[in-house]
């Protein structure tokens, strides 16, 4: 059975390779890059386009000049003119019959291909997110990092979404009730939410958590980025474990009002909030349990001889 292979996987194959031609057995006449280093059909698009075979070999091509009998059919001006350039090309062609094509992988320091080189050439050029590893390298269960990352994408299901698909909503915060409901509004700008963000950041002396050290910004990843890289380095893990258990919980009193119709206050969030984080240390949150202040013991009480 043959994987399928499309257009686009053809193309990022051949531009990460580079050949030397040899028998022609294995290297494609058209999108392969053995002539002087480029592809006949990158060289002469019209051509490669009239051509009724575009999947021969290199010595199935030329044995014979099968690829003239491919092309030779209605040919329009423009294609003669490639034929022509492409013909003379390759009368300075000859097949090696005794040595093997050789192909070489250009992204590793041996030339051989591996999947995660392929991995990554898909992302060339491309900008890496700011929030990406401080989202997926945190400790915290798998629930949370989806959420807080669709969260970071905007993806959740906000009032202002759910208006975008014309969908029921209920328009205003649900926290609040005072303004649209958007991701922004809902994590750092909500009066509900930054009294549990301002009692949070007090309980673990973590400045960066309190909104009243907050740098003014619309960009969620930057206000998200901020809180989770401050702090000494020993102190970042539980940061920025703090930071996923803070923003998990007000989306569930969020949806407690939305769909079980009950609120807590601020305060109780707080609670809930404390009570969540010593249940992460007992699983082996380490980060956490290096930050959280030590529980309060009971006052211990003289007992009076008789």
């Amino acid at each position: 059975m043959e994987l399928p292979v499309h257009n686009i996987d053809i193309a990022l194959f051949n531009a990460a390779t580079s050949v030397v031609l040899g028998n022609g057995n294995k290297v494609k006449f058209w999108s392969s890059r053995w002539l002087h280093g480029q592809a006949p059909a990158t060289l002469y698009p019209a051509l490669f386009r009239h051509s009724k075979r575009k999947n021969r070999t290199v010595c199935d091509a030329l044995d014979d000049d099968n690829w003239i009998r491919d092309v030779d059919y209605s040919m329009t001006e423009r294609v003669v003119e490639e034929f022509i350039l492409l013909w003379t090309c390759l009368q300075e062609i000859s097949v090696q019959s005794a040595n093997e094509d050789k192909i070489t992988w250009l992204h590793t320091a041996n030339g051989q291909y591996t999947a995660r080189s392929a991995y990554r050439i898909q992302f060339l050029g491309m900008a890496s997110s700011m929030t990406a590893k401080i989202t997926w390298k945190t400790k915290a269960p798998p629930k949370c990092r989806f959420f807080t990352w669709l969260m970071l994408q905007n993806r959740i299901w906000t009032a202002a979404r759910l208006m975008l698909r014309q969908w029921p909503n209920d328009y205003f915060c649900q926290l609040c009730v005072r303004n649209l409901e958007t991701v922004s509004h809902l994590f750092q700008e909500c009066g509900y939410s930054r009294s549990v963000w301002d009692k949070v950041g007090s309980w673990v002396s973590a400045a960066a958590l309190r909104p009243t050290h907050w740098t003014q910004t619309e960009d969620l990843g930057q206000w998200y980025a901020d809180m989770a890289n401050s702090g000494t380095r020993d102190a970042r893990d539980g940061v920025r474990s703090m930071i996923m258990l803070t923003v998990w919980e007000i989306w569930r009193e969020k949806n407690n009002r939305v769909f079980q119709r009950s609120s807590r206050t601020p305060e109780h969030v707080f609670r809930a909030i404390q009570e969540e984080a010593r249940t992460w240390i007992r699983a082996g949150n380490r980060g956490l349990e290096g930050l959280l202040p030590p529980l309060e013991q009971p006052p211990v009480h003289a007992i009076n001889p008789m």
